[in-house]
């Protein structure tokens, strides 16, 4: 007979991967894409310095936690070995994260025999959580099968040179600063400068035979000017 049990085990990085850190955007702001903007902002400026970026990249989603910050997978495992709340745990790693693998144990800690309510926490995110995880779904990123420490978020993985709107951003200049009808397109791009002071707005922007065709709005944004460079990739996946 012939079962199979999962397990946890800690694993510990210490060279790379390249983490996307956690954002947050007031919510008069949360509209008109904004969101997911700042969200991948980010990928244009890794598009353009790639060697500044580990291969491998991953973003940690925040798991389950109730208004009053508690979390149901920390209360089961992590409070065992630590004895503080999740709160404080939370902010003493971002501190200095040495007390997790002095306290934490090194043996697999088999899922079944957890309490219900901690299994059912694994992999999972609180509700605010789910348009962030959509977001980085579409750029290409998916479940790495590891989970964070505290409050068993899934960490998402990509390779950065797959990542949408790394892989199908493009480079070229402004040839042209323009508020003539009609629009210059329907879609949205992200648009980041190629200087090394890195500024990255979104807008509408138009290819054209030598280089590209923006309004002045987003040239303001940008701070750029005709013959400037800029990289550039549709603010959502294409359709299809």
């Amino acid at each position: 007979m012939r079962k199979e049990i999962k397990f946890l085990k800690l694993v510990t990085e210490h060279n790379g991967p390249c983490e996307i850190g956690s954002l947050f955007l007031s919510p008069e702001y949360r509209k008109e894409g904004n969101g997911r903007f700042l969200s991948l902002a980010r990928f244009l400026f890794m598009a353009e310095r790639p060697k500044r970026f580990d291969p491998t990249v991953i973003a940690e989603m925040r798991g389950l936690v109730d208004g009053q910050g508690r979390s149901p997978f920390w209360e089961c495992l992590g409070r065992v070995f630590f004895d503080t709340d999740f709160p404080n745990a939370d902010y003493l790693s971002m501190v200095n994260k040495k007390f997790i693998a002095d306290l934490m144990p090194t043996h697999p800690i088999y899922i079944p025999l957890l309490p219900k309510e901690a299994q059912e926490a694994i992999g999972q995110v609180q509700e605010q959580t789910r348009p962030a995880v959509k977001i980085l779904e579409e750029e290409g990123f998916k479940f790495s099968g590891m989970v964070d420490i505290f409050d068993a978020g899934p960490i998402l993985s990509a390779k950065r040179d797959q990542v949408r709107a790394v892989k199908e951003s493009a480079k070229a200049p402004i040839v042209e600063i323009t508020d003539a009808a009609p629009p210059l397109s329907a879609e949205v791009y992200l648009v980041g400068t190629a200087r090394p002071e890195f500024r990255a707005a979104k807008g509408n922007l138009q290819v054209v035979e030598k280089g590209v065709r923006i309004n002045s709005a987003l040239a303001l944004a940008l701070g750029a000017r005709v013959g400037d460079q800029v990289r550039f990739a549709t603010l959502r996946p294409k359709k299809g």
